[in-house]
């Protein structure tokens, strides 16, 4: 599904990743489900555009339905892997996840990013610290749309609302996320649940975070 005119959502994969296209090559924002990268790698074909073309991959956070098909997509493409501390030790099976378990196929995270790095990637991608859904959770801001990539910290499954609480590792940190990204202002919105909210963003981020 087309979401700006950069911007991809692969439709029907929980965590809903993304694709955002530049001159040259392909950002993946996060990577689904395990066993979802065909329908992934699907979607860049019917752009016109290569496997190989896929050359960063930037995760949110290290819950399963956003890094389940990581080793696949990065054993097709050899995509650089981008990711906060904690999570990248997650990743790469140095740490177990918030659920007890070491991840089956460890992945080495090639980057690890924190608030105010901007990547050189598609005119500039500015990393935020949006912790409370984990504790390493990362947003990523798309300058040249104004466009956010909300990962888990705000959903939009049954309305806009913040992390879901029975999935947030700290409720204190996740409210003042919202907060933070209501100062940020995004003027479109990319979510890991729900569809995607394309201009007007700012304002209802805004209204969200007053009634929390």
């Amino acid at each position: 599904m087309k979401i700006t005119k950069t911007v991809y959502q692969v439709d029907d994969i929980t965590g809903n990743p993304s694709v955002i296209v530049g001159d040259g090559y392909l950002t993946l924002v996060d990577a689904g489900l395990p066993d979802t990268e065909a329908k992934i790698l699907g979607l860049i074909e019917t752009l016109g555009r290569k496997t190989a073309d896929v050359k960063h991959i930037l995760i949110t956070h290290s819950d399963r339905d956003h890094i389940g098909a990581l080793p696949a997509l990065v054993a097709a493409t050899g995509a650089r892997v981008y990711a906060q501390h904690e999570e990248a030790e997650i990743i790469g099976g140095k740490r177990k996840t918030r659920g007890g378990q070491i991840v089956e196929t460890p992945v080495k995270v090639d980057q690890v990013v924190k608030e105010g790095d901007v990547l050189p990637l598609h005119g500039g991608i500015r990393v935020v610290e949006t912790f409370g859904h984990t504790l390493g959770h990362l947003c990523y801001y798309l300058l040249a749309e104004r466009l956010l990539f909300t990962g888990d910290c705000m959903t939009n499954t049954n309305g806009l609302t913040g992390s879901l609480p029975q999935y947030t590792a700290d409720a204190a940190q996740a409210k003042a996320t919202v907060k933070k990204l209501a100062a940020l202002a995004p003027e479109s919105l990319a979510f890991g649940h729900g569809p995607a909210i394309v201009g007007g963003a700012a304002a209802k981020v805004k209204a969200l975070a007053e009634s929390i």
